[in-house]
């Protein structure tokens, strides 16, 4: 399993960067790259646009929001495997809310984890 820093940022006992591997930095890194947010730098594509996921509910921005998750899936080098079935699913329950459950492998373990983000206007 590799290893990264941790997050937040943190000195280990000697005073170098704490490191982190597992399904504990990967749950870490993955709230990072789900995450709301739109930025001009074309250099840093960071998370989902508002614009997006308040979008008309539809076909077309759920295939968008799919793609948008596999792109960052993809992002992880095969870090993460997406489970087989139903691994994106997309609920609107309240106004102004939006769900999105990614449902990826542990790598360690090969169970099921449930990644849920709620987005709110």
């Amino acid at each position: 399993m590799a290893k990264g820093i941790a997050f937040p940022v943190r000195v280990n006992v000697s005073g170098g960067a704490k490191l982190e591997s597992g399904t504990k930095q990967l749950r870490k890194l993955l709230t990072l790259a789900f995450s709301e947010g739109t930025d001009n730098n074309p250099f840093q594509d960071i998370g989902f646009s508002l614009d997006m996921i308040f979008k008309i509910q539809s076909h077309n921005l759920t295939g968008e929001i799919e793609s948008k998750v596999n792109e960052i899936v993809r992002s992880f080098d095969g870090r993460i495997e997406l489970v087989q079935e139903r691994p994106i699913e997309i609920k609107r329950e309240k106004e102004g809310e939006l769900s999105l459950i990614v449902r990826w492998l542990d790598p360690e373990t090969q169970q099921s984890i449930e990644f849920r983000k709620i987005f709110v206007r």
